[in-house]
């Protein structure tokens, strides 16, 4: 009579674990990110689950964030490769305290010098200005990187530059005319998108000549609603003519749509042209030469700011 020998062969089980990490404005990056000893940063707190899920098997992680205000110099990315693409990754406040993501950084009122320099007083306007001007050097506190204006609209996506806040109330980047309101957009060469060449649209912008002369020599950008007046946009101006206030810029989706006064004169206009006219416009964007109310500001390419404050 045979005999048969059975084997079992039990597979040890791994059994996988939640990681939680806590992490405080006042903690430690070398911490053992513990309640009692947290981390510091949400940076720290990444390249600790990274460590962990390369030694443990691990199907969740939280990290929890102590309340206070955390300051990030640049962007926290979980990129891919670095965690399993399963990991669950939760990231809350500690027992709904308030916690506040940073981006910018804070200076004081010592970091203000008032201008005294007359070729800057000079290019302001000539009607008069609310305040006083004031600069501040950012390169000096460390700022070297304050984003750039870029093309922005639908469609036009991409990260734009930084913000100024006083006393935590945003300022504005200085604008003409003041406000929300826009000035009515000329004649139009070439529409952009309709021509096929998506890249440039020429028209005519009108504006008083004397404050187009002031612009003459600056880096312009327009604002404005340039189509169908369903959604602001900012474009690049790449070539700039003063005297008749003719004016190629970056091409925003759908081109460039003439206003009211502009549109009399045409017979055969093509299709969407005559539609919310009166919503169209346009207003220049982002120059020194129209600061003239308080909480307005400007910043140069040598990182040099400049903001009207009350006297």
């Amino acid at each position: 009579m045979r005999k048969l020998v059975f084997f079992l062969l039990a597979a040890a089980s791994l059994c996988a674990e939640e990681v939680v990490l806590y992490v405080s404005p006042d903690g430690a990056d070398n911490a053992p990110a513990t309640k009692n000893q947290p981390l510091a940063s949400l940076e720290g707190a990444k390249k600790r689950l990274t460590k962990i899920a390369k030694n443990k098997n691990i199907d969740g992680a939280k990290i929890i964030l102590r309340g206070g205000t955390y300051f990030f110099p640049k962007g926290v990315v979980f990129k891919k490769g670095e965690l399993p693409s399963d990991l669950k990754i939760e990231i809350t406040a500690q027992d709904s305290q308030k916690v506040v993501f940073h981006g910018g950084k804070i200076f004081g009122k010592s970091a203000f010098k008032k201008v005294d320099d007359k070729k800057i007083l000079s290019r302001l306007p000539p009607e008069g200005v609310e305040g006083t001007l004031f600069e501040v050097d950012l390169k000096k506190l460390g700022i070297t990187d304050v984003g750039k204006i870029v093309q922005r609209g639908f469609w036009f996506t991409k990260v734009t530059q930084g913000e100024l806040f006083i006393n935590r109330d945003p300022a504005k980047i200085a604008r003409y005319p003041n406000g929300d309101s826009f000035l009515e957009i000329g004649e139009v060469y070439q529409n952009g998108w309709y021509n096929g060449n998506r890249d440039v649209s020429k028209f005519k912008i009108l504006c008083d000549s004397s404050r187009l002369n002031r612009w003459a020599n600056t880096e312009l950008y327009l604002d404005g609603r340039f189509n169908y007046g369903t959604y602001d946009a900012v474009i690049k101006v790449f070539k700039f003519d003063p005297k008749t206030g003719y004016v190629e810029t970056q091409c925003p989706l759908f081109g460039i749509f003439p206003g009211a006064q502009a549109m009399k004169k045409i017979k055969d206009a093509p299709w969407g042209w005559t539609i919310s006219q009166y919503a169209r416009g346009w207003a220049a964007y982002n120059i020194l030469e129209e600061i003239d109310a308080n909480f307005e500001y400007f910043i140069d390419n040598n990182l040099k700011l400049y903001v009207m404050l009350e006297s």
